[in-house]
């Protein structure tokens, strides 16, 4: 597939405006995954200093234009409501884990607690991103190697999806392909307790079982190649196959590169 041009342009009218605000910070990211079916999408970032809440909103996905992807950064009133169904993620920056909702099969729905750390390679490089100082950090985050760009004067350790550990909020981040790429579009000051009523609202997400990410990985695994043999068993043939290779954002494991 051409691999299509991320081009990133910021307007960003940020003077003087401080970040540092105890009730915390709301970001809105746009997510461009150009992958087989490539598509684009808004996602949230509510983040306190010590914890924060990543949301993908499918309901705002939607195909990959052939244009160059702009983004714009300013300062607005957003609060959008959660749904069930979005992509979420509550990262505990203290103790190293991230807890998330997915589904084993449609009907039997997972809260997961993925325990993991991300090893950063900072970068003596920077470049004014709008009228942000950001600096370049790399890492090899199970299986893909990624770029990220981060803001020290924005002093919360989280971005996009399960990404934490920087000294400074996330702005830009893709991996070193380019499939997948997330890039700050706004940034506001949460106010009163919203952060507390969306955690209050993601905490009420009804799930069916609670797992370790790694027990989720090998359930999942096994009821995929469960259907795959009992599909070879109905036909009356016995069909050798290599194992499936992982095409998402994470292509191997902890527990795997342990056999290595």
């Amino acid at each position: 597939m051409k691999k299509k041009s991320f081009t990133i342009i910021f307007c960003l009218f940020i003077a003087c405006y401080s970040f540092s605000q105890s009730n915390g910070i709301l970001v809105e990211y746009l997510n461009v995954f150009d992958t087989e079916v490539p598509v684009e999408m808004k996602g949230y970032l509510y983040a306190l200093p010590t914890e924060a809440i990543y949301e993908e909103l499918l309901e705002t996905r939607r195909p990959l234009s052939e244009k160059l992807v702009k983004n714009e950064i300013e300062i607005v009133e957003v609060y959008k409501p959660l749904i069930n169904d979005n992509k979420i993620f509550i990262v505990d920056i203290n103790n190293k884990y991230v807890e998330y909702f997915e589904y084993l099969i449609p009907s039997k729905k997972s809260k997961i607690t993925d325990e993991f750390s991300i090893k950063w390679i900072t970068v003596n490089e920077k470049k004014m991103i709008s009228d942000i100082e950001c600096y370049k950090a790399t890492t090899d985050f199970r299986g893909r190697k990624w770029e990220a760009w981060y803001a020290p004067s924005i002093p919360y350790s989280f971005g996009p999806w399960k990404f934490y550990g920087l000294p400074g909020l996330i702005i830009l981040i893709h991996d070193e392909s380019k499939r997948y790429n997330f890039a700050v579009k706004k940034i506001e000051n949460l106010k009163e307790n919203i952060y507390k009523d969306k955690l209050k609202q993601v905490k009420s997400i009804k799930y069916d079982v609670l797992q370790t990410f790694k027990e989720f990985v090998l359930e999942r695994e096994e009821i995929i190649e469960t259907a795959f043999s009992s599909s070879t068993i109905e036909r009356g043939k016995e069909i050798i196959r290599e194992k499936i290779k992982r095409s998402g954002r994470e292509l191997i494991y902890e527990w795997e590169e342990d056999k290595k």
